[in-house]
């Protein structure tokens, strides 16, 4: 048999029957199945304290408290009133903590708004004004009046010379070009 059953004999015959009875448990779908992720040592508030004497023990609840107690006979059991106080500025500061850890998240998001509406606003600009847009990118406009007149490293050859005079050259350019060609032969 699989998991989840049980043999056991029946209850009205005590046992002198020795028949054998299958019992089979199946889990109630529905019924607390969301179990509540378990905190990690680190995360627990240590809230509530043991006083008795020097000692310095603190647990996250009361029953976990109640059950130190007990053990180590730290005198009688604590009750809830005894925390009534505690508790309540506990949720306080909780409450404060928490608004403000919106009102940060709230400040960072508006500030990220704000960059964005200020590089959308820039990218609006740049094209709605095509030539600012190309002076600022390097296009040949925004190059000085003159500088047509200085050294181009790709220039190409002089057009009244002979065309073997270059031809060794644009050999080995194309090869080296030849790696990076386009997938369509472009």
């Amino acid at each position: 048999m699989g998991p989840g059953t049980w043999f056991g004999a029946d209850a009205g015959d005590n046992g002198q029957n020795g028949a054998a009875k299958t019992y089979s448990f199946v889990p109630l779908s529905g019924v607390n199945t969301k179990k509540r992720p378990r905190r990690r040592f680190d995360e627990i508030e240590r809230l509530y304290v043991c006083n008795w004497g020097d000692c310095e023990k603190a647990y996250g609840t009361l029953n976990h408290l109640n059950a130190h107690v007990n053990m180590q006979k730290h005198g009688p059991k604590r009750h809830p009133s005894e925390f009534k106080e505690m508790r309540k500025e506990w949720r306080r500061q909780k409450k404060a903590e928490e608004e403000a850890a919106k009102q940060a998240a709230a400040a960072f998001q508006q500030e990220q708004q704000q960059q964005s509406q200020q590089m959308h606003h820039q990218n609006q600009f740049q094209l709605c004004d095509p030539i600012l847009n190309n002076m600022q990118h390097g296009h040949p406009l925004s190059m000085h009046p003159l500088g047509h007149h200085q050294h181009q490293p790709h220039q190409l050859p002089h057009p009244h010379a002979h065309p073997n005079q270059y031809h060794h050259h644009s050999q080995q350019g194309m090869q080296s070009q030849h790696h990076h060609q386009h997938p369509m032969g472009f």
